[in-house]
C-alpha cells in the first residue's frame, strides 16, 4: 500500500525572448483572457503573464481542481470560465475540449507558435463523441477504465458506474492499471470502454468513450 507520494515538478527549459514574443502576439489576443499551462511551462507562463499585463491585457490564472499551482492544467482538468483562453503547452486535445465545452475562443501557444482552435476541430471532436455515445448505448458488454495514478484514480466512481450499467442489463467489469495501454484492452471482450482516467485516451481509439459523455445516459 502506498502511504506517501512525492510530487516532483519538471520544467522545460525554454530559450525564448518573452518580451519580443508578446510584442508579436499581443494584438492577436483579446483584452481579457484566462491563461493556463502544462506544468513544464510554469515559468514561461508566469513571465508571459507579466509581459501581457504590461501590454494592458487583463490576464487571469485560475486555480484548477487537483492541481498544485495556479493556472496549472492536468490531462483530466476541467475549467469553467466565461472568458477566452490561452493554453501554453503542446498538443491540441485539451484546447479543443475547452473550446467545445465553454463555447469560448481558445488559443494554443506551443513555444513561439500561436494558433487558434478552429470550428472544424471542434466539430470533428463532437462528431466522434456522438459516435462513441451511440456505440455505448448499443453495447452489451462494457469495460470501465480506472487509472491508479495519483490525481486520476476514481475507483469509487467506477464501482458506481458498474452498478448503473448492470441495472441496464449490460455486462460490466473494471480494468485498473497504472499506465493505460489501449492495445492491451483488445485482450478483453468489451464492446466499448468507459474511461474515468485521462480523457485524451479516447483520441486513440474508436472503442473508448469518456465517462462525462455518457453520464446522462446512466
Amino acid at each position: 500500500m502506498i502511504k506517501e507520494i512525492m510530487h516532483i515538478e519538471s520544467e522545460k527549459k525554454i530559450s525564448i525572448d518573452v518580451k519580443n514574443l508578446v510584442n508579436k502576439i499581443a494584438g492577436k489576443l483579446p483584452s481579457e483572457i484566462v491563461l493556463i499551462y502544462s506544468i513544464q511551462y510554469k515559468s514561461y507562463a508566469e513571465n508571459l503573464m507579466k509581459e501581457l499585463k504590461k501590454r494592458g491585457k487583463n490576464v487571469e490564472m485560475p486555480q484548477i481542481d487537483n492541481t498544485y499551482n495556479t493556472g496549472q492544467v492536468l490531462g483530466c482538468s476541467k475549467l469553467k470560465t466565461d472568458k477566452d483562453v490561452l493554453l501554453i503547452g503542446s498538443g491540441r486535445f485539451h484546447a479543443i475540449n475547452l473550446a467545445a465545452s465553454s463555447g469560448k475562443e481558445v488559443w494554443v501557444l506551443d513555444n513561439e507558435n500561436l494558433s487558434k482552435i478552429t470550428r472544424g476541430e471542434v466539430d470533428a471532436m463532437m462528431k466522434k463523441k456522438k459516435m462513441l455515445v451511440n456505440k455505448f448505448l448499443h453495447a452489451g458488454s462494457v469495460g470501465i477504465i480506472v487509472s491508479s495514478k495519483y490525481g486520476q484514480e476514481k475507483m469509487k466512481l467506477a464501482k458506481e458506474i458498474k452498478t448503473k450499467i448492470g441495472k441496464k442489463g449490460k455486462k460490466a467489469f473494471i480494468f485498473l492499471a497504472d499506465n493505460i495501454n489501449i492495445w492491451e484492452l483488445e485482450n478483453f471482450k468489451a464492446d466499448i470502454w468507459v474511461n474515468t482516467a485521462c480523457p485524451g485516451l479516447f483520441l486513440d481509439s474508436n472503442k473508448i468513450v469518456n465517462y462525462g459523455d455518457v453520464e446522462d445516459f446512466l
